[in-house]
């Protein structure tokens, strides 16, 4: 039930009866645009300022549908959280609406002059009015989602519920979310609450905020947004409301609780009013129907009991929507115009600062409250041209207030409405009362004090105040507020204000400083006699409060004849002669005093006295009243003046009591023991003469002080005692009792317990005379941080105090001799503040009469709060995507700029280039940097080449680089391939960063030209051509060139790495493996000269397969990586020295396996791809002999050296002497020749069953050495403890896991072995580090063998440790003899000993050594593998005649074919014992003269050339020689016919295969040898057999059919010891590379993905629907979305929808029936610009032409892109037909661009699908075809059951049922989206075969892409001539590879898009940076700063 509105007199006024219980509002405060606070939004309105601007946007968005022009609320992002007790976490959580709520309502409470503690525990109802948030998604389901605050932070309750839990509120609290009238909702439920009693006081809130320009989108497309700023409500050129923020607060009290009235609430109403039905729906927006609003109006005023004619202002919505601020006014002159005489004013506060949503309601009422204050009400902004369609404005009954206007100050109306539907009207009456500032005049100076966050924050209060006249009742809100402690306020301060004689307000004194809100004791502190002073309360008389205590004491004295005011006003510095006006002066001023901090509500903890003192201590203590007092002083002055006593003396001396009693004479007493450094003595007065004299002589301070000549607290006084007590007991007639704050410096403290002690009675006070006052002792027990406020006319102890009590605070009240004490005084109240204390100054004012006054300045402003702190703020996203160190390269051969790539063809296959890859590192680093690419020079180092990827004609090279900002360490991937690795630096010019200054020794001319140069590099089968021809020229020993520059980093860096290739010495390919390092000079176009460092290994070429026995064999490799090419060959020539052996038996080592899978390379000078180091044979003395050579010991014969020859025991045989020379020899090396081998040791052996994990052992055992070793399962480890019976078992580890290590550190109580020996990897070496004990050494035999890029942490030689890694292999380097003879010498020992003895072995013949190399690779054999090299042996003729020994000399003859010539090469085989003659005939040979020449040399050489072995004839395919070499075949002459294909060329055409020369060299070297007379040389197609299987076969496992392709190799049972030789045959065999440590984790979908990416894409001819459909999106958002972005290099992440920039250049891709964007992300990705897809989605396709969807589209682009000079569209299949149609809308809005159509004109569009689908007869076959095409498509299959059931539906619609209720349950498709998904397949068939228009001549340029089968099913002329219509430009025309279905896969297209972009477009595009970037919240639209 709704509370009853005040009751209103007829005329509209209010009754007053029960006034006291209106409902007011007295506070308000706000955040608003460009305003901090409230009084800056009165200056903004007051001053007509617009704050809608595009100044500190909150977001960088260009959109079309957003407004850049927002209010915006100053410092959003600081919030006092300290304050309001929130926490980090907390605080980063909430929302910033709710932060700011809580500022705003403190500042609300201040406004209203209240304490917000004093509202602690009372019903204080908070209603706070908000609408959406937008930082919830940031801060509760994103950001902060695992912190638990999120409900805490972001909840709406929690706006409210935060404000009450800070304030202890008891009543009500609750967030309300009512749109646009949310705080007007709000206020109506305060309101009703406070009528209802619910409540007495209430908070009432709002808050809207912008903080995404996605809400603007969202609000434009209900209502019109104005794009300039400015609102113009009720102008005939409205144009839309402009989105504001504003976070205000209302403080709601009754009336008699108000300590201000800013207006009265008079009514309040809310109720849904219900939203106009539109065509889609309701609609959402202001507008109403007037009369619906009129009658909203009628019953509100008729409830408020007030007439509507009686309301002078209309604050109304005023939305700035033309037809709603129509309606609205128009409602409003209905109902308030009706019989009205003076104009009604109207006014809108959205013109002013915009929309502020959900705080709408308070900013109106706000505006309405200033007006209220200011007597003038605000303009409205922007109403240059006032509505005129409104009668009410016509008749000027109503008045819109376009300059501020003058008002009566009574009833004000608020309206509101809601786009939601929400009517909401308040109505308010102002509260007029006149200010009359000479009301509170007053005497004295204004005392304020302030306190505030900081010291800042307290000054700013006291630097307003200064600033204007004093207004008593602004302080007096200031004094109630202040009263109180406000927690949290840790600045404090005062200021004493006074006017001038110039009526200026002037600050007398004023303090401000930091307060740390600690709790300190106060103390007040009596003093007595010397404290009074002439003229002492003359000026406090001024104080009401002092004033009336002295008149008390007046009455009192009076009647004894005493004039008290008289005493203490008087100049007359001889009025304290008298010793009586001494004492009552003093009590009197202490009476005054005491009752002014009493009256400020200043109470001590503890009293103390000095002397009479201890009367003020009684009056303070409630002991005495003030008249007692009064009358207790003046009764002892009366006996001292009485009595009669000897003529005393007092003194002070500068000692204390300790040291002077022991000085004084006897008659002398010490009256005061003031402190340790101060005391009064009493006595004669001339004995204390004598004394004060003696003291100032010994240097101690002494001076008398007047006292009237009575040696007071002294034994000469004792006379007075029984007067006194008689005195006193008529004044005292009743002793009290003593409170414990009392403590008695009259009695000492042992005393306190007896009677005297305990009562202020008379007693007490004559004994107080009569003895020594003990203030040194009782001031023992003031705490040292006591605040001490001394109360006597003069501050009388303070030097006291200070140097006794130096870290206590001292206030004294009064000064002597001060120009004013009242401004002393108001300065000591103003430092007890200081101190803590809250003093209620109004009580020394005239007290002001609440409510104050209108026009009392408002005070919330004044409040400054700690925003020392930045907090989280969400803010719109893409403001801060985060540059990543990394970029993705997309590219083809396709592109203009990289087609210069296909020059880069290496063995017939066209590579992207090592050197593409540096500069394309080298481009990331400058871009991720913020810089052009290629804009400073850098530095390589340690640059690692793996693989260089294939460029294929029809995929996308994708390449990846992730760079390290820190290290500058690289990796380049394609297709997560790794390509190269290494580390990259920026570097200045200086010398300092130049590489390799070594001066260059020039080793002559630069002969070889170019054509020489590349015709090397082509033998050796690189064809380069074009571009990567770039060595003009060299010398002949390649270490000097001329390298030319075609502004191409790419092609001069590879003409380097060219320049090293011909370097090498080797025959074929040369594989870059490694540069240590590189340097460019941008400057210098150039590369530093010096040493180059770099490994290789080359690969051999594929040679013949001849069998032949008997001859001297050497094992080679034909190809490094593919174990199956080890091959015999004929062992060449060799001249070194050495002993001649025979082989028996050769070992196969660890070494020779990684050098054949291509893991490592062979060394540097080794005998070419030779195998083995270890053998057994026989010399030609027939010795039986082992030993070890460098390399090549797999061989029949060899040449060893003496020193590493042994002979064989006798007992052995060969095989059993073949396993021990390496082993033992690597086992002496590493053990016997280290320096801590010593017998007795402890010795980890890891792998003990291999051959040198058996030679160590059996070695460490004979030295009795404790042997620790590892094997890999269990049969070895039987078999080690079976071959070593020594062995302990409980020293025997596993060595393929980490357990082997707790093993050894236990067994050795945590010490470890003294030498650790074994090739570990990975983690297996940090145990192995961890195994050795101090002292210890670690000999690593793996490290080089196995490359492991190994961190080796400094910590692992601590302890006195070491690291050593072996290469037994160096013993073989010049000067190692000793060593060499050394391991010889340990060796024959070790035989003699019997300690060094066969191994186990496993033994292979010759043509097995391909297993024997798998079962090393494998790690599965014991001991040695041997090659028995007594079996046959079936050797391959070597592949170099050179190298073989055959003499090659070159002669040029001119003519050869000339017979004339045939008598010199006879002579010539005559000469030099020619034994082949090779006749090679090209095709540019004449061959008549070829036929004759031939005929007759075969007649010549007969005789002439018996030696002859070979006559070969080479041609190309040709018949030509063939009758001759059968004819010399049959008289049995050796004759040979090769027919060969063409050797490829660097001019090769892509596609066709030729031969290289290499291969050619092999077939003819074959074909020779073959005895056949003729030989054809053909290719053969590689084996398609997939990289499944040869992977299968290559790690040994099985994988079945069907296989879970998520599997990986090791889950199938992988050996994981095959990783290597997977890894080297990959990189070999395939071009792969992946780590051995990713080969286990390859699984079977990421081979199959490997496998299609080397694989061409094919594009298949198409066939009816599979021409145009594809694909269905299983997201039905995404797919019928109607503008979708795709990934270009632009913008390489794929953009979201609110990220799109409309201020860019695009490409809009228009799609063909399948209607989706899919197709295109190919084509995009290359693409220099940005991309979208419009989308025709499904909903209204049926109904739709392609007219009306290109129409759409045309309006989606005008209006949600800034399309500005020209445009770009692209159109596929029948998207050309609508982009035709765009562009001639777009031409019409006076735009050109370009239009790409990829497909053809229109009606050629027509005649492909009439040729595609002419196989459906009708319409139903069709219907039937697009439904199962679809179905499949969504399914992936169709089954007879859905033909059935389609075949039985009679309907189009009954047939789509059908499809539908298939799918039902199979797909997770909604079965609408099914349904529309085939309905609109086959409308958009109909809709392409419907189209006609007349061509239309467009301005713009059309490039036309032609797919191949539409070049092949049309003719060409008419094709092109046919869209020459639609242009008045010439078409240019693209033949594509691709049909129509596959087009926008076909490469050239992305390159024929960026062929035709503008040069802006281009150069944008260069100066962009490339890299990626990303979100650190990506799965949000908000950000945080």
């Amino acid at each position: 039930m709704a509370p009853k509105p005040q009751e209103v007199s007829s005329d509209g006024t209010k009754c007053t009866e029960n006034s006291g219980n209106r409902v007011v509002i007295s506070g308000m405060a706000g955040l608003y645009p460009d305003s901090h606070n409230v009084k800056e939004l009165r200056d903004i309105l007051y001053n007509k300022v617009n704050p809608l601007s595009t100044k500190n946007a909150r977001w960088e968005y260009n959109h079309p549908e957003v407004a850049q022009h927002t209010g915006k609320v100053p410092e959003l992002q600081y919030f006092d959280a300290q304050f309001f007790k929130v926490h980090y976490r907390l605080g980063n959580a909430m929302d910033s609406m709710s932060r700011k709520l809580l500022e705003q309502t403190f500042d609300a409470i201040y406004d209203a002059g209240i304490c917000p503690d004093q509202l602690s525990g009372t019903k204080v109802g908070v209603y706070v009015g908000t609408c959406y948030s937008e930082t919830e998604k940031a801060c509760f389901y994103v950001a902060n989602s695992r912190t638990g605050f999120g409900i805490a932070g972001c909840s709406k309750a929690m706006f409210a519920n935060r404000i009450s839990y800070w304030l202890n509120a008891k009543g009500p609290s609750m967030s309300v979310d009512q749109a646009c009238c949310s705080s007007t909702v709000a206020l109506d439920l305060a309101y009703q609450a406070i009528m209802h009693g619910e409540v007495d006081s209430a908070i009432v809130g709002g808050a809207g905020l912008c903080l995404h320009p996605q809400s603007s989108v969202h609000y434009g497309r209900i209502m019109p947004v104005s794009k300039d700023g400015k609102m113009k409500s009720f102008d005939m050129d409205a144009c839309g409301c402009v989105r504001s923020e504003a976070i205000n607060v209302l403080f709601l009290q009754k009336a008699k609780d108000a300590m201000r009235i800013y207006a009265e609430v008079v009514h309040v109403k809310c109720e849904f009013g219900g939203l106009l039905e539109g065509e889609n729906g309701p609609k959402y927006g202001f507008y109403r129907e007037p009369n619906d609003i009129a009658l909203f109006f009628k019953k509100f005023y008729k409830e408020a009991n007030v007439r509507p004619q009686a309301v002078e202002y209309v604050e109304a919505v005023g939305s700035a929507t033309p037809e709603a601020d129509k309606a609205e006014l128009e409602a409003i002159g209905k109902v308030f115009c009706e019989n009205r005489d003076d104009p009604l004013f109207v006014g809108s506060v959205m013109s002013n600062i915009g929309y502020g949503e959900a705080a709408s309601g308070v900013s109106a009422i706000t505006k309405v409250l200033l007006g209220y204050e200011n007597g003038k009400l605000a303009a409205n902004l922007n109403c240059d041209n006032p509505r005129t369609d409104v009668d009410a404005l016509r008749r000027e009954k109503i008045r819109i207030v376009t300059e501020h206007q003058s008002f009566g100050g009574g009833y004000t109306a608020i309206n509101g409405l809601s786009v939601t539907g929400i009517n909401a009207h308040v109505l308010l009456r102002g509260n007029n009362k006149p200010k009359d500032l000479n009301r509170y005049k007053t005497n004295i100076p204004h005392l304020v004090t302030i306190s505030g966050r900081q010291q800042s924050a307290v000054e700013k209060i006291l630097e307003e105040l200064k600033s204007h006249p004093i207004d008593p009742e602004e302080l007096a809100l200031l004094h109630n507020i202040h009263q109180s402690n406000i927690s949290g306020h840790l600045g404090r301060g005062f200021i004493v204000l006074d006017t001038n004689e110039k009526n200026e307000t002037v600050s007398l004194s004023q303090k401000a400083n930091f307060f740390d809100d600690g709790a300190r004791p106060l103390w007040f502190v009596y003093s007595g006699m010397g404290s009074q002073w002439a003229g002492m309360g003359t000026q406090l008389m001024r104080i009401p409060v002092f004033a009336s205590a002295i008149e008390r004491c007046r009455k009192v004295l009076e009647p004894k004849g005493v004039d008290i005011i008289h005493i203490i006003t008087s100049p007359d510095k001889k009025i304290f002669n008298n010793i009586l006006h001494s004492f009552v002066g003093i009590a009197a001023i202490q009476i005054g005093l005491t009752d002014v901090l009493t009256a400020l509500g200043i109470v001590p903890d503890k009293i103390i006295g000095h002397s009479v003192g201890e009367l003020g201590c009684a009056y303070a203590d409630g002991c005495l009243t003030a008249e007692e007092m009064i009358l207790s002083a003046y009764s002892r002055g009366l006996v001292s003046v009485q009595t009669p006593f000897i003529r005393g003396s007092m003194a002070a001396v500068g000692i204390g009591y300790q040291q002077v009693y022991k000085l004084c004479p006897p008659e002398i007493e010490v009256a005061c023991h003031n402190s340790s450094e101060s005391c009064t003595i009493s006595g004669p007065a001339d004995i204390m003469n004598e004394f004060v004299e003696s003291l100032t002589a010994k240097g101690i301070f002494a001076k008398e002080v007047p006292c009237s000549n009575i040696a007071y607290h002294s034994r000469y006084i004792a006379d007075a005692g029984p007067g006194l007590l008689r005195y006193l007991r008529e004044v005292i007639k009743t002793p009290r009792l003593r409170t414990e704050r009392w403590v008695s410096t009259s009695i000492p403290e042992e005393r306190w317990d007896e009677n005297l002690a305990k009562y202020s009675s008379a007693e007490y006070h004559t004994n107080n005379l009569l003895n020594p006052v003990l203030f040194e002792e009782t001031s023992h027990h003031i705490p040292k941080n006591a605040v001490l406020v001394e109360v006597a006319p003069h501050g009388l102890l303070q030097a006291i105090l200070k140097r006794s009590l130096p870290n206590c605070t001292n206030i004294p009240l009064t000064r002597r001799g001060h120009a004013d004490n009242v401004v002393h005084l108001l300065e000591a109240i103003g430092n007890l503040f200081m101190e803590g204390y809250n003093p209620k100054v109004q009580a020394l004012y005239p007290k002001v009469e609440f409510p104050v006054s209108s026009g009392t300045p408002m005070l919330g402003h004044l409040v400054e709060w700690a925003h020392t702190e930045k907090w989280i703020l969400p803010l719109y996203v893409s403001a801060h995507r985060i540059m990543a160190a990394s970029c993705k390269f997309v590219l083809s051969i396709h592109d203009d700029e990289h087609s210069y790539l296909r020059g880069h063809v290496i063995n017939g296959t066209n590579f992207y280039p090592f050197s593409a890859a540096l500069v394309a590192v080298w481009d990331t680093l400058t871009m991720s940097t913020g810089q052009a690419k290629r804009c400073q020079s850098v530095q390589f180092h340690d640059i690692k080449f793996l693989v260089q990827p294939l460029l294929h004609k029809r995929r996308q090279l994708r390449l990846n680089v992730a760079l390290h900002r820190g290290t500058g360490k690289f990796e380049v991937t394609n297709e997560s391939i790794t390509v190269a690795t290494g580390s990259i630096q920026i570097v200045d010019h200086s010398d300092s960063n130049r590489l390799f200054k070594i001066p260059v020794e020039h080793k002559g001319p630069l002969t070889l030209k170019a054509e020489d140069i590349y015709k090397l590099l082509y033998i050796r089968d690189y064809q380069y051509r074009d571009d990567f021809q770039s060595i003009n020229a060299a010398n002949e020993s390649f270490t000097e060139a001329n390298l030319s520059w075609n502004n191409n980093w790419v092609t001069l860096i590879d003409g380097l790495l060219q320049l090293n290739a011909l370097r090498v010495a080797n025959t074929s390919v040369s594989h870059l493996d490694y540069i240590r390092k590189l340097n460019i000079n941008i400057d210098e176009h150039r590369f530093d000269k010096g040493i180059w460092g770099g490994k290789y290994y080359v690969p051999s070429s594929v040679n013949t397969h001849l069998s032949n026995k008997g001859q001297c064999a050497v094992l080679k490799s034909l190809k490094i990586g593919n174990i199956e090419s080890l091959k015999w060959f004929e062992a060449p020539r060799t001249l070194e020295s050495g002993i001649n052996v025979q082989v028996h038996y050769a070992g196969i080592n660890d070494l020779d396996v990684k050098r054949a899978f291509g893991i490592i390379p062979f060394a540097k000078n080794t005998k070419e791809s030779f195998f083995g180091m270890d053998f057994s044979g026989v010399t030609q003395s027939g010795t039986k002999v082992m030993g070890l050579i460098k390399g090549g010991s797999v061989s029949s014969q060899i040449k060893a050296n003496p020193n590493l020859l042994w002979p064989v025991p006798e007992h052995w045989t060969l095989e059993d002497a073949a396993t021990v020379p390496l082993a033992y020899c690597m086992a002496f090396y590493a053990l016997a020749m280290n320096e801590r081998f010593f017998p007795g040791i402890k010795v980890l052996i890891h792998g003990g069953t291999g051959a040198l994990g058996q030679a160590a052992i059996s070695i460490c055992l004979a030295y009795n050495c404790e042997v620790f070793t590892t094997v890999s399962d269990r049969n070895k480890k039987h078999f080690i403890k079976k071959l070593f019976p020594q062995l302990k078992e409980e020293n025997i580890g596993n060595s393929r896991d980490i357990t082997f290590g707790d093993i050894i550190l236990s067994n050795t109580n945590g010490r470890g072995c003294e030498i650790v020996l074994g090739g570990f990897k990975g983690e297996l070496k940090n145990v192995g580090l961890k195994c050795c004990a101090s002292s210890g050494i670690v000999i690593d035999t793996s490290l080089i063998s196995n490359r492991e890029d190994y961190n080796f942490g400094m910590y692992w030689l601590t302890k006195d440790r070491s690291f050593k890694i072996i290469n037994l292999s160096s013993i073989f380097e010049h000067g190692k003899e000793e060593r060499i003879k050394r391991l010889q010498l340990l060796l024959t020992e070790g035989i003699a000993r019997g300690y060094v003895r066969p191994l186990t072995r496993v033994v292979y013949t010759p043509q097995e050594v391909s297993r024997a190399f798998n079962l090393v690779a494998t790690s599965r054999h014991r001991g040695r593998v041997l090659i028995d090299m007594q079996k046959d042996i079936y050797i391959e003729k070597a592949g170099s005649w050179k190298n073989a020994g055959v003499n090659v000399e070159l002669q040029e003859i001119q003519n050869i074919w000339n017979k004339n010539n045939i008598p010199n090469i006879v002579e010539d085989g005559k000469n030099n014992n020619i034994e082949g003659i090779y006749a090679i005939i090209t095709n540019d040979s004449k061959f008549d003269n070829i036929i004759e020449f031939l005929e007759d040399l075969d007649a010549k050489i007969n005789n002439s050339c018996p030696q002859l072995r070979y006559f070969a004839i080479i041609n190309d395919d040709d018949v030509i020689g063939e009758h001759i070499t059968l004819l010399r075949q049959k008289h049995r002459k050796p004759a040979t016919l090769i027919r060969l294909p063409a050797l490829k060329k660097n001019d090769h055409k892509d596609g066709e295969y030729q031969i290289t020369l290499q291969s050619t060299i092999d077939a003819v070297e074959e074909a020779l040898l073959s005895q056949e007379a003729v030989s054809k040389v053909e290719f053969v197609p590689p084996d398609n057999k997939s990289l499944i299987d040869v992977i299968a076969k290559w790690t040994g496992v099985n994988i079945p059919v069907g296989v879970d392709e998520n599997l990986t190799l090791s889950k199938l049972g992988m050996d994981l010891t095959k990783a290597q030789a997977v890894q080297a045959s990959l990189r070999n065999e395939y071009n792969i590379f992946y780590r051995e440590d990713e080969i286990a984790n390859l699984t079977i979908q990421r081979i199959r993905e490997l496998e299609e990416i080397m694989k061409e894409p094919e594009f298949k001819d198409t066939k009816d629907l599979d021409t145009f459909y594809s694909y269905v999106d299983p997201d039905e958002l995404f797919a019928t979305t109607e503008m979708a972005f795709l990934s270009t290099l632009n913008n390489n992440a794929s953009m979201r929808d609110d990220e799109f920039d409309s201020s860019q250049k695009f490409l809009c891709i228009i799609p063909g029936v399948e209607g989706h964007f899919k197709r295109f992300s190919d084509i995009c990705e290359r693409l220099k610009l940005s991309a979208l897809v419009l989308q025709p989605g499904l909903a209204s396709a049926q109904n739709e032409t392609l007219q009306d969807i290109a129409l759409r589209f045309a309006k989606t682009l005008l209006t949600r892109t800034e399309l500005k000079d020209n445009f770009l569209l692209l159109g596929y299949e029948s998207g050309v037909i609508i982009a035709l149609e765009v562009a001639a809308i777009l031409e019409e809005n006076g735009l050109t661009g370009v239009v790409y159509c990829i497909g053809g004109a229109p009606k050629y569009i027509q005649m492909l699908f009439a040729s595609k689908l002419q196989e459906f007869k009708d319409e139903t076959s069709l219907q039937v075809a697009v439904g199962r095409h679809l179905v499949k498509l969504m399914l992936g299959q169709c089954n007879a059951s859905l033909d059935e059931a389609i075949e039985k539906a009679s309907t189009w619609n009954e047939k789509i049922d059908a499809c539908v209720r298939f799918l039902r349950g199979r797909v997770d498709h909604s079965a609408q989206y099914a349904r529309e998904l085939i309905k609109t397949g086959y409308s958009r068939i109909l809709q392409v075969r419907k189209y006609s228009s007349k061509p239309q001549k467009l301005r713009s340029l059309l490039v036309l892409m032609k797919p191949s089968d539409m070049s092949s099913m049309f003719p060409s002329n008419d094709y092109k001539s046919s869209l020459q219509d639609y242009s008045l430009q010439p078409i240019v025309e693209y033949e594509l590879e691709a049909p129509l279905a596959y087009a926008s896969q076909d490469l050239r297209c992305a390159g024929i898009i960026n062929r035709h972009l503008d040069e802006d477009i281009l150069e944008a595009f260069e100066q962009k940076s490339l890299c990626d970037t990303y979100l650190l919240n990506a799965d949000t639209f908000m950000t945080t700063v």
